[in-house]
């Protein structure tokens, strides 16, 4: 299972990072180093780790 540390705090997927925007952590690439993040209406995006 893929963890990741955004600001000291540990999450995995499907780990809500920012309750405000309804921001959920959605997965690690360990190819392109990208992790890539889900809002509440659905929108991903993808973050350079």
């Amino acid at each position: 299972m893929t963890r990741v540390f955004i600001g000291g705090t540990s999450f995995q997927k499907g780990d809500l990072v920012n309750p405000q925007l309804g921001i959920t952590f959605e997965g690690y690439n360990p190819e392109t180093r990208l992790l890539t993040f889900k809002d509440k209406t659905g929108a991903k995006v993808d973050r350079r780790n």
